[in-house]
């Protein structure tokens, strides 16, 4: 096994558009970040699209079946946001 720590958007989306047709068994993970990048990369991403792309980090850990929880997922940051009156029910 191997990992490879990539940094920045644009080269994230370079290097998975290169793997994409070689994977097997992340193909669906490769998919969902390519997802979030078009989001993340847009000039003015609102907050919905902020939430949008947690939901995106919330399926693909769920793909992964990870073992630990991650500290921040869509609910909580989505209360952080109501916390804070960014966003309202």
């Amino acid at each position: 096994m191997t990992e490879l720590r990539i940094e920045g958007h644009q080269r994230v989306k370079t290097i998975i558009t290169w793997l994409k047709p070689y994977l097997r068994f992340k193909k669906f993970q490769a998919k969902q970040i390519l997802k979030a990048i078009k989001i993340l990369q847009s000039k003015n991403y609102s907050i919905e699209d902020l939430l949008s792309v947690v939901k995106i980090a919330d399926k693909i850990s769920k793909a992964n079946n990870a073992p630990r929880l991650r500290k921040h997922n869509y609910k909580s940051v989505r209360a952080d946001l109501l916390s804070r009156r960014l966003i309202s029910l």
